[in-house]
Order: structure tokens, then sequence, then C-alpha cells
């Protein structure tokens, strides 16, 4: 991102339109393919023993009927621990990319204009230690959120035993989700102002120096911070969402249905990964020297 903006809508547009860059966003699915691969290959082969050979197949392709879920759903309790080990490993090899995922965004924010993917890489891999030492520092700010969840959540289990009317259980409830939500929201957003402290900087090397930096950004200007993570969340979580809704109304009975397919599933993946990438050009605009 070459520009500075000040404004709120300023830096919602702006961040908007980096996080936009085909190469980078390219270089992140497929990356991100490699573990949801991983993830889905015992999976693929549960549901190719059952319905392979079936007689029913091309309906099943269009429609589950229950009997065929709670077949599948069978299928792959049966498959249990092959499903929880392969899962295990998918999700050790999606933590051990993200730092290099992230530092393929760190490097594409500071640059004057989108980077060739040869260059995303190399930045990639430059950023990736201290990448790793931020998500490690993650433990801080996500271990008091959930420090204070879990706080709260034994007052609500005091309040529950106590209550009378069952509304006042469920007020509590209410409180302690809602509290839950906003401490999970802070920490995250301090975590993505960390990130973008790196933008700032290539000899900085401490992460936790980082973290507490963002966090400092964070509290000092809390409406703008939040504001522009949620608003930036919203609208990445809407077009997921709307990508999935037209995903589960295709019928991929066919070549062409199948691709049709698989690019609505891209395109949600790629909402998502638009507003990480919008949410860390944004931190890093909000928190660029004067």
């Amino acid at each position: 991102m070459n520009s500075n903006p000040t404004s709120f809508l300023a830096i919602v547009r702006s961040s908007g339109r980096a996080a936009l860059q085909w190469r980078l966003l390219l270089l992140w699915l497929i990356t991100l393919l490699i573990p949801t691969a991983l993830l889905t290959l015992p999976f693929a082969k549960v549901f190719a023993a059952q319905m392979d050979y079936s007689i029913h197949s091309s309906e099943l392709a269009q429609h589950l009927s229950a009997n065929a879920i709670n077949d599948l759903i069978g299928s792959v309790m049966i498959s249990g621990p092959v499903v929880q080990q392969t899962g295990a490993l998918a999700f050790l090899l999606a933590l051990l990319l993200s730092p290099f995922l992230s530092g393929t965004a760190i490097t594409a924010a500071r640059a004057q204009a989108p980077l060739a993917i040869g260059k995303l890489v190399h930045g990639g891999i430059s950023e990736y230690w201290r990448l790793l030492r931020l998500m490690i520092v993650a433990i801080i700010p996500l271990g008091i959120a959930m420090g204070i969840s879990a706080g709260l959540g034994q007052w609500s289990s005091g309040v529950a035993e106590k209550a009378i009317l069952e509304s006042d259980a469920d007020f509590a409830s209410h409180i302690v989700l809602a509290v839950t939500i906003i401490v999970l929201l802070i920490a995250d957003a301090t975590l993505d102002a960390g990130r973008a402290q790196f933008a700032h900087s290539t000899g900085k090397r401490s992460a936790l120096k980082a973290w507490w930096r963002g966090t400092k950004l964070v509290f000092k200007r809390p409406l703008v911070s939040l504001g522009l993570f949620i608003v930036i969340t919203l609208i990445g979580v809407v077009l997921a969402a709307l990508f999935g809704e037209i995903r589960m109304n295709i019928a991929h009975v066919n070549t062409g249905g199948f691709v049709i397919a698989f690019i609505l599933a891209q395109l949600m993946v790629a909402s998502i990964v638009w507003l990480k990438l919008a949410r860390l050009f944004a931190f890093t605009a909000l928190s660029k020297p004067n």
C-alpha cells in the first residue's frame, strides 16, 4: 500500500482494494489447499467407498437423503482414528504455514506496488520466524480472553444455581457470551495490529514488543481500530456466506457443475482470505508513522 489514508472510510476502501491483489490471493489459496487436501483425503475415501458403486449415485450427487447421511456418518465414525490423526496433522500444517502467509501479506503491505509471486514468496520466507514468534505470543491475549470467559462462566453457573426465574439464568449466559465475543475480538485485533508493526520495520525482531505496540494502538484508538476490524470482517463473512449459499444450490452431477462448485468454494475461501488481508492493510495504514 503506497498511500496513507486517514479517515475511517478511506482506510476501509484502500485496504479493501489492496487486499484484492490477485497474485497475493492466489498464493494464499494455493497454500491453503495443501492442508485442506490433507484434511479431506480420508473423507473422500469414505464417501467414495459408500457412493461410487451405489445404484443411486446420480441421485445422491444431487441430494442426500437422511438415510444416506446416517450411513456416511457411520462410515466416518468407523474411520474415526484415521480422520482424527489426519485432522490433527492438517491443523498442525496449517499452523506452520500461517506465519509464511502472514509474511507475504506484510511484504505486500510494505511494497509501493503489487509484487510478483516470487517476491511475495521470498518475503513470506524472510518474515517467517518473526511471525512464528508472534504466533507464540498470541497465547498471551488469547489466554487472557479465555481466562476472562472462564471466570464469567463460573459466575454464570453461580447465578443459574441461585436463579428463581429461567430468564435470569439466560440473561447471565447471554452476558458471558457477549463479553467472550468482545474480548476475543479485542485480542484478535491486537494481534492484527501487532503484525502490522512489522510492515513498518524490517529490523525490529521482537514479536512481544510488536504485539505490545499493536495493543497500545488498539486501546489508544479503540473506536477506529475495532470499527475497522468489525466492518472488514463483516464484509468478508457476508461474501463468504453468499458464495456458500450459491454453492449449496449447485448440483455437481457433471463436470461443469463440479467446476462451478469448486470455483464457488474457492471464492468462499478467498472472501475469508480477503478479510484477513484487508484487516492487516487497515492496521498498517492506521499505525503508519506520520
